[in-house]
């Protein structure tokens, strides 16, 4: 199945786009969603990534309007979007 990965910040940089297509297996969940994004970005920017070559987990996904979980099953067609922990005081 195709799902569409939307990224901003240091992520969009990273991965010189804004956006990513991605086919995944059909009884796909976002972490598996997550190391396709994570293996997709070029090897300079996998520093910025956390262990195991995955997404650092303060990266949340937000799918059909709600965060969801790892463990969240995906449907054809659903748009991720990435949002990044912000610092600052």
């Amino acid at each position: 199945m195709k799902v569409a990965i939307r990224m901003t910040g240091w992520m969009r940089e990273l991965a010189g786009t804004g956006r990513l297509e991605l086919e995944l297996a059909g009884d796909a969940r976002i972490e598996e969603a997550l190391r396709a994004v994570a293996a997709a970005l070029p090897p300079g920017a996998r520093a910025r990534l956390g262990r195991n070559g995955s997404l650092h987990p303060s990266v949340l996904a937000v799918v059909r309007d709600r965060l969801a979980p790892p463990g969240s099953t995906l449907a054809p067609g659903d748009e991720i979007e990435l949002l990044l922990p912000v610092a600052g005081g």
